[in-house]
């Protein structure tokens, strides 16, 4: 019959419904049968000082991965928000772009031990402010602000839903300032392609708080891929120390079981490796980073065709994907003999991503193109002169395929020393 609904101004008649079915009502702007979509741009650095930027954007991201928790929800990745940081435009536009219903923006300013953090809710199709808040607090009430932010949110949101579903529990992350600025600064590098500078940060953090479980995730994902750029045993012994710490702390971290999972792959213990990717992608389906480490994982064990239908499902989500996606992509192409299409991937892949440097030396010495073949491989011995033929058989040994044979065989050809 007839009843009052919270958030809903005017009586509707309301049917109960059984398992599986949704509820329905009278009014249609309420009968809402998918997942409201909601996009965090990245907030405004209102400081005046560059260096401070790191800050704005880590509170983004913790923003954004909150949301992400509401299973109810379907919350644009970072890596699609941020494609827009800095570059203004309306915000009709911006969230077409994105698919977004909802978009939140807002601005952080610091000021010694005081901060001021702005949010609103704007609805994309009308452009009406559905609210908005301001935040005045000392530096350690940190999360209190991300809380009231999210749960503000939310609340909004929840009135247009007919479902909702409780978010999953999980722990503060740290009560220490210094330690989360540390995560912060740590993880705008690792954003920029700069993980062995980031240990460092990553370090600080669990020695401040030992019980910060994401510092700990961090540290080991920027471990991992520091192993794969210096070939040092001791790192990913070290990855895995880090990553087993975090998930003890927090098995309910997606990062956590995404930082173990890394290390479990790149130690060549890959069913191990599969339990923490499925966990982690379930924790956080929003995160698409986490799907293209998984492609990596299944072209590693053998089955590039499942590795290509991964990754393109994921660039399949928009045109905000990491740029290493490419260089995967170029990588399972390898492995599937299509070396004309790797090449065209890997020679557009930036320099830093040495490992598609290898593949892309490896892939034109498939083809006979040993000109090309040594260029590139003499870009990789720049990068790194200390790698050789012996420490990429390390690593593939595990996974002893026939495209990592092919792989070997091409990087000899191109030049690389044993």
């Amino acid at each position: 019959g007839e009843q009052r609904l919270k958030n809903i101004a005017a009586p509707v008649r309301v049917h109960r419904a059984r398992l599986g079915a949704v509820l329905t009502t009278a009014n249609a702007e309420t009968n809402v049968q998918e997942k409201p979509s909601i996009a965090v741009l990245p907030f405004t650095n209102m400081s005046g000082d560059p260096g401070q930027q790191y800050l704005s954007d880590g509170i983004t991201e913790d923003i954004i991965t909150e949301l992400s928790r509401f299973r109810h929800l379907s919350v644009a990745s970072r890596l699609a928000s941020f494609h827009f940081a800095g570059k203004g435009g309306n915000l009709t536009e911006i969230a077409r772009q994105l698919n977004a219903d909802f978009i939140v923006e807002g601005s952080v300013r610091k000021s010694g031990d005081r901060m001021r953090i702005t949010a609103q809710l704007i609805d994309a199709k009308s452009g009406a402010h559905i609210w908005a808040d301001r935040y005045d607090r000392v530096t350690q009430d940190i999360f209190g602000i991300q809380d009231d932010t999210v749960k503000s949110i939310v609340a909004m949101l929840d009135g247009r839903m007919v479902a909702a579903v409780a978010a999953t529990g999980h722990k503060k992350p740290t009560a220490n300032w210094t330690a989360y600025d540390c995560l912060l600064q740590g993880r705008q590098l690792c954003n920029d392609y700069r993980e062995p500078e980031a240990v460092p940060l990553f370090e600080r953090a669990v020695s401040l708080d030992p019980q910060f479980a994401l510092a700990h995730a961090w540290l080991g994902i920027a471990l991992s891929v520091t192993y794969l750029h210096q070939l040092e045993s001791e790192g990913i012994a070290r990855a895995n120390a880090a990553s087993k710490q975090a998930l003890e702390l927090d098995s309910n971290e997606a990062t956590a079981h995404w930082s173990r999972a890394m290390a479990l792959l790149w130690s060549g213990q890959l069913e191990r490796s599969r339990v923490h990717f499925e966990r982690a992608m379930s924790l956080n389906p929003a995160d698409i980073q986490i799907r293209g480490d998984f492609a990596e994982w299944q072209r590693m064990s053998g089955n590039p065709t499942a590795a290509l239908a991964t990754i393109e499902t994921a660039l399949a989500q928009g045109p905000f994907v990491p740029q290493w996606f490419s260089a995967v992509r170029g990588e399972i192409l390898f492995d599937l003999g299509r070396y004309a299409e790797a090449v065209e991937l890997l020679e557009a892949t930036p320099p830093h991503y040495v490992n598609a440097s290898l593949y892309l030396a490896a892939a034109y010495s498939q083809m006979n193109d040993d000109m090309r073949a040594m260029r590139a491989m003499a870009n990789v011995l720049k990068a790194r002169p200390y790698v050789r033929v012996s420490h990429l058989a390390q690593i593939v040994s595990y996974t002893p395929t026939d495209a990592q044979s092919r792989f070997l065989e091409g990087v000899r050809k191109a030049g690389l020393p044993e």
